[in-house]
């Protein structure tokens, strides 16, 4: 029952998220691994994509092991989680 809710909730949010419309992305960031916060702390490799490009946006994932990250110039960035199963997993939800 627990894996029925869960799979219910992920769907959910998806369709949340195809309600908004398509948006054009021209690139796509892949990281790895982030210490803490996505802004504001001492920085993983995924806090210096944030914060350079200005990728303000927060697009909520639940698929994934954090949010993806957007801004206006179609900038996405993504953190997968280390491992390859995270990895595997986090890319093919996205």
């Amino acid at each position: 029952m627990k894996r029925i809710a869960l799979m219910a909730a992920l769907l959910a949010a998806g369709a949340g998220a195809l309600r908004a419309g398509p948006r054009e992305i021209k690139v796509v960031i892949v990281t790895l691994f982030e210490r803490g916060n996505d802004t504001g702390d001492q920085p993983g490799e995924f806090q210096h994509w944030v914060e350079r490009e200005k990728l303000d946006e927060v697009i909520p994932f639940p698929a994934g092991w954090r949010d993806l990250r957007a801004n206006k110039n179609g900038v996405l960035a993504i953190c997968t989680g280390v491992g390859t199963a995270k990895a595997a997993a986090a890319i093919t939800a996205l």
